[in-house]
């Protein structure tokens, strides 16, 4: 991938910490056997509901899922009866939708940025009550009275608001509705809320992702020692997937052994055939981490 090319992941894990950012975008790393529930899941719910966004068909967004999600990355929270479950209520929850689509669910967007680009894919974007906004559905499996503040600020909503604006300027687009699909083992609800973005939120995201993105422009991408391990972080989400690298003089020789290599790629395109492969070549256990 061209080392001028950025989206939201890759800018907030810089952010977060530039070490973890070697390791994952320059170096292309991830550790063998790494699976992730939760992406996974929520990939196979995501490509359902666009399938019912886009056919009105329960079969057919049914169907999507059961060919993407594979049970062996299930947890206890998330499996096909659950995933099943969480469709099935969620069709009979909005039958009657309360907003409309402007554009078609799910679009890519690759953007010149003041010298770089800018790539992401968010969910679409809708007329709700009379406000153009960017729609971004989520699965949790934590929810709490708190659990729609975290989104500002927020590096994901303030690039996709920035994104619906380039990509519709005769729309006043100032936000993202999220739609969000909580469940636990017991239950299930869906909730939804606006995430605002006024415009001086947005000129902060543009300084801040210049600022960073010009930072990186600058570091020696041959030497993870010119990349600022950042601790705090170190256990965020229980404990980070490159670990072993950070907590060893010479890393290099760990590599090998624990570690493979996937390019990222934020522009390829999203592929049913291509996930189930990709899928079918992670080794059969997961890691800790890979499940909150």
């Amino acid at each position: 991938m061209d080392e001028s090319t950025f989206d939201s992941s890759s800018l907030n894990t810089y952010v977060c910490c530039p070490r973890k950012y070697y390791w994952r975008y320059v170096r292309h790393l991830l550790p063998k056997g790494y699976k992730s529930a939760p992406l996974d899941f929520g990939t196979a719910i995501h490509e359902a509901l666009r399938i019912w966004y886009t056919t009105g068909d329960p079969k057919e967004s049914l169907d999507a899922f059961h060919d993407l999600w594979d049970e062996r990355f299930a947890d206890k929270k998330r499996t096909h009866e659950k995933g099943i479950d969480l469709l099935t209520g969620y069709f009979e929850t909005y039958q009657n939708e309360t907003f409309e689509w402007i554009s078609e669910p799910e679009r890519v967007f690759k953007l010149d940025f003041f010298g770089s680009k800018f790539v992401g894919r968010f969910d679409g974007v809708i007329m709700f009550q009379g406000l153009p906004l960017v729609i971004d559905h989520k699965t949790a499996t934590r929810m709490g009275k708190n659990y729609f503040y975290q989104f500002r600020p927020d590096m994901q909503m303030s690039a996709y608001s920035f994104a619906a604006q380039q990509l519709y300027p005769d729309l006043d687009i100032s936000g993202v509705f999220l739609n969000v699909l909580y469940f636990t083992t017991t239950k299930i609800e869906y909730h939804r809320d606006i995430i605002q973005r006024e415009e001086w939120e947005l000129q902060e995201f543009i300084d801040v992702a210049t600022r960073n993105i010009a930072e990186i422009k600058t570091l020696d991408r041959d030497d993870h020692t010119d990349w600022e391990p950042r601790w705090a972080y170190c256990q965020h989400w229980y404990t980070c997937m490159f670990r072993d690298l950070c907590t060893e003089k010479y890393p290099e020789d760990l590599i090998g052994s624990l570690y493979r290599k996937e390019e990222w790629d934020p522009e390829e395109e999203f592929d049913l055939e291509r996930k189930k492969k990709k899928l079918e070549e992670y080794e059969e256990e997961p890691r800790l981490y890979a499940s909150d």
